[in-house]
C-alpha cells in the first residue's frame, strides 16, 4: 500500500515538473513572440523642421518706397486724344510711395508654409510732372501733380520660411484705385510784353488695378517689388476748354522698404 502510494507521488511529481517546464517554454516563447512584433525602440535622426519664429503671425506693416511709371503711364486707353499722350509716363520722373496694411495668417499649410492674407488699407504714389512748351512766342510752363490712391488692397499671399525667423512672400492684389491730379499751365512773356498769367486745370480718375509682387522679410524688417497695372476712367478739367474724358493706362513699378510688427 505504502509502495502504491509513493508510486502515486513521483507520478504526480513528475507530471508537475513537466507541466512546469511546458508553462515556462510556452511563457518564453510567448515573450519572444511579443518583442518581435514590438522591437526596443531605436533613435531614428529625423531633420527637424524649420522655427518660423513669429514671421508667419498676423501682423500690421508700413511701407515707405520708390515708384516708377512705365513709359505709358497715363496714355490712352479710349476716349478722347489729347497731347499728353506724346510724352506718357516719360515726363514723370520716380515718386514716392507709402503704404500701410496688415498681413492676415488665414492657415499653416506646414511648419514653414502658410496662406496670407495682404490687406492694405492705405497706399499713395506721389508724382511730379514739369515741361515747357513753346506755343509760338509764347512758352507755356506745364506742370502737374498726381497722387494715385489705392484703397483697400487685397493680396492672397503665400508665405515660406527657408529659416528662422526669414520668410518669402509671394503675392498678388486687387485694389480700387483714385487718381487725382492738379495741372497748372503758366504762361511767359510774348513779343508783345504781354503779362504772364497762369490757369489751373484738375483730373480725376478711377478704376481696379492689379499689384502682383514679392517680399522678403527678417524678423520685423522687410523689403520689396511689386508691378501695378491696370486701367482708370475719368475727366480732365482743363482751363479755356470742353472737358476731356478718357480712359487711360496706369502701368508702373514699386521698390520698397518697411517694417512688419509680429503679433506674438
Amino acid at each position: 500500500m505504502n509502495t502504491q502510494k509513493i508510486s502515486k507521488m513521483k507520478n504526480i511529481f513528475y507530471q508537475s515538473i513537466i507541466a512546469g517546464i511546458v508553462i515556462v517554454i510556452s511563457a518564453g516563447t510567448a515573450k519572444a513572440g511579443g518583442d518581435d512584433e514590438n522591437p526596443p525602440s531605436q533613435s531614428v535622426s529625423t531633420p527637424e523642421a524649420v522655427s518660423s519664429g513669429h514671421v508667419l503671425d498676423k501682423g500690421f506693416y508700413f511701407l515707405v518706397g520708390a515708384s516708377n511709371p512705365m513709359s505709358d503711364f497715363t496714355s490712352r486707353k479710349s476716349g478722347v486724344s489729347t497731347a499728353r499722350d506724346s510724352y506718357g509716363g516719360k515726363a514723370y520722373g520716380t515718386g514716392l510711395r507709402l503704404e500701410a496694411g496688415t498681413m492676415f495668417n488665414l492657415v499653416d499649410l506646414s511648419p514653414s508654409t502658410a496662406l496670407m492674407l495682404r490687406v492694405g488699407w492705405f497706399g499713395v504714389d506721389a508724382h511730379r510732372y514739369k515741361e515747357d512748351i513753346a506755343a509760338g512766342p509764347i512758352v507755356v510752363e506745364v506742370e502737374r501733380l498726381l497722387a494715385t490712391v489705392n484703397v483697400l488692397k487685397v493680396a492672397p499671399q503665400i508665405s515660406f520660411t527657408p529659416a528662422e525667423n526669414f520668410a518669402i512672400d509671394a503675392y498678388f492684389g486687387v485694389s480700387y484705385t483714385a487718381a487725382i491730379g492738379s495741372d497748372g499751365y503758366f504762361r511767359g512773356l510774348n513779343d508783345q510784353g504781354q503779362a504772364r498769367t497762369s490757369d489751373f486745370g484738375f483730373s480725376g480718375f478711377k478704376g481696379i488695378t492689379y499689384q502682383p509682387g514679392i517680399s522678403l522679410r527678417y524678423s520685423v524688417l522687410m523689403t520689396g517689388f511689386e508691378m501695378n497695372w491696370g486701367n482708370v476712367e475719368g475727366t480732365y478739367k482743363v482751363p479755356d476748354a470742353e472737358d476731356v474724358t478718357r480712359s487711360e493706362r496706369y502701368p508702373l513699378y514699386r521698390f520698397y522698404v518697411g517694417l512688419k510688427l509680429n503679433k506674438r
